[in-house]
């Protein structure tokens, strides 16, 4: 494997609203009105860390870089997404709280590339 894409990226897909109710509150769900686009994503500026030795410190120091990442050019390439987006309530609710049980973490990208002799190497 030459190249691994570095970034995460998040996307908006609902948003909250409140809608008043008899002096109280409740909310609705309502989705994104637009999905997210991977290749829009791929175009736009990120911070990129990068890590220097500081001889006079005698330490690394971290710093930031804000540019635009090449995108991968070889012979294969190919894209690993993951969603983590699980439904949301139907109709309204009481409390935002009922809606933190949507918030999941999406487990780690890997792909799997096989290798001469049949072995396969997880990256």
């Amino acid at each position: 494997m030459e190249w691994w894409y570095p970034v995460t990226y998040y996307y908006e897909v609902a948003t909250i609203t409140r809608l008043p109710s008899n002096r109280t509150s409740v909310y609705t769900l309502e989705p994104a009105p637009t999905s997210f686009n991977v290749t829009e994503a791929l175009l736009e500026p990120i911070w990129l860390e990068t890590t220097t030795f500081d001889d006079y410190f005698n330490m690394s120091m971290p710093g930031y870089v804000y540019t635009t990442v090449p995108t991968p050019v070889a012979a294969s390439t190919s894209v690993v997404s993951i969603s983590a987006v699980l439904p949301g309530p139907n109709g309204t609710f009481d409390a935002l709280s009922d809606i933190d049980y949507v918030w999941t973490e999406a487990p780690e990208a890997t792909v799997a590339v096989t290798g001469p002799s049949g072995t396969v190497f997880v990256a």
